[in-house]
């Protein structure tokens, strides 16, 4: 800035600069401040609106983690029904077969005719026999019978529950997928809007500054100009040095002011710190643990939970955290690895989307990716708590009743 002024010095001194270019880089300054000041009140807004975005995005989030578990119990108790089914049709097949052969062999011996008086008594005997056994018998076959219509209708009533139920799924499932196609929308609106600001506070402070330090050279020329030549070169290098050191240490401040608001606000964390929380996290995602800690893993002993999830099933934060890593890793999907203080990180993989990126911060419920859309194999989230860097079992720290994911 100190040469630039030297030399606009120099090209000026047999005649003064221009008072009217001053004036209006003043009123185009005023008009960046008016803009900055709008901005700033933007930003504001704006802030509000992504807290509430955020606010909408966790609400929808435990929408959605109860629409999975009422998919997932739906799943099974169709298992359960389908099971039952085909044991009540192996029973009502053995009964009817059994049935059969008995009627039949009334049937034979109906069509006997007792034997004449004339005859032997053995034949006589005989006769008496097969018409006492018939008389035993006709009470027994009544009690199969109504037994084998009683299996009939239970059989019927298991068909109809599991239509239902299939029905149930079947609405569940397009909820789920309208609740997902919204959530989806929810975060880029979130993205853009934050893009968005960002793009534009960058643009006026940029005009903001080079504004500033025209109005200010010209400044300096002017004043400098009505002294004696001699005189005006020393006291402009004099003073547009001190200027520049003003302005650097005023704009070294305001930064150093601004990395101190941002790290306070980086590292200020939750208000319930993460070692209190043991044993109230939410899980990750609904689902079912399918490998817990310090089990067989296929590949050794595992250092966190599995959790069996459904096709695209939602992944949210289990706590308020800093984003450290969010990107593709090694064979393993999608890998987040979240901060939440006291010297503890999460480590999410296995998933199909992100929604955030590093160095953001998410808040505890929040959507922060989905997991991939198959059903065989089943998706496999990978959930594991790290203290100073050493795994620990992520199980006491969930919430009672969704240890089971």
């Amino acid at each position: 800035m100190l040469t630039a002024l030297l030399f606009l010095m120099a090209q000026t001194a047999a005649e003064p600069p221009d008072p009217d270019r001053l004036e209006q880089v003043r009123e185009e300054q005023a008009e960046a401040e008016k803009r900055a000041e709008q901005l700033r009140e933007e930003a504001e807004a704006a802030a509000s609106e992504i807290e509430d975005l955020e606010s909408d995005l966790i609400a929808l989030a435990d929408e959605i983690a109860a629409a999975e578990k009422r998919a997932n119990d739906l799943t099974g108790r169709l298992s359960r029904l389908s099971v039952e089914e085909a044991v009540l049709t192996d029973a009502l097949k053995e009964d009817r077969a059994t049935l059969m052969r008995v009627m039949a062999a009334l049937q034979r011996a109906e069509m006997q005719r007792p034997p004449p008086l004339a005859v032997s008594p053995d034949d006589a005997s005989d006769a008496a026999r097969s018409a006492a056994l018939l008389a035993a018998v006709a009470p027994q076959l009544e009690e199969r019978a109504a037994e084998l219509r009683n299996r009939i209708d239970s059989l019927a009533e298991i068909r109809a529950q599991i239509g239902e139920d299939q029905t149930a799924l079947a609405e569940e499932e397009a909820e789920l997928e309208s609740r997902q196609t919204e959530i989806a929308g929810l975060v880029d609106e979130r993205q853009d809007r934050r893009a968005e600001l960002d793009e534009t506070a960058q643009a006026e402070a940029q005009e903001a500054a080079r504004l500033a330090e025209e109005a200010e050279s010209l400044e300096n020329l002017i004043a400098e100009f009505i002294k004696r030549q001699e005189e005006e070169r020393r006291r402009a290098e004099a003073e547009a040095a001190a200027a520049a050191a003003a302005q650097a240490e005023a704009e070294a401040e305001a930064e150093a002011e601004a990395g101190r608001q941002v790290a306070s606000r980086e590292n200020s964390g939750p208000a319930v710190s993460f070692a209190a929380a043991r044993g109230a996290l939410r899980p990750p995602a609904q689902g079912q643990v399918i490998v817990g800690y310090g089990e067989d893993d296929r590949i050794g002993e595992s250092s966190g939970l599995k959790i069996v999830t459904r096709a695209q099933a939602q992944v949210v934060s289990p706590f308020d955290a800093k984003v450290e890593f969010a990107g593709p890793f090694q064979g393993y999907g999608e890998l987040l690895i979240l901060s939440v203080g006291d010297g503890y990180h999460i480590v999410l993989s296995g998933l199909a989307r992100l929604y955030t990126v590093s160095g953001q911060s998410v808040l505890a419920g929040e959507p922060v990716g989905q997991m991939p859309d198959r059903a065989d194999p089943a998706p496999e989230l990978y959930y594991e708590i790290r203290k100073d860097g050493a795994p620990i079992d992520p199980a006491p720290w969930m919430r009672p009743g969704s240890r089971s994911g």
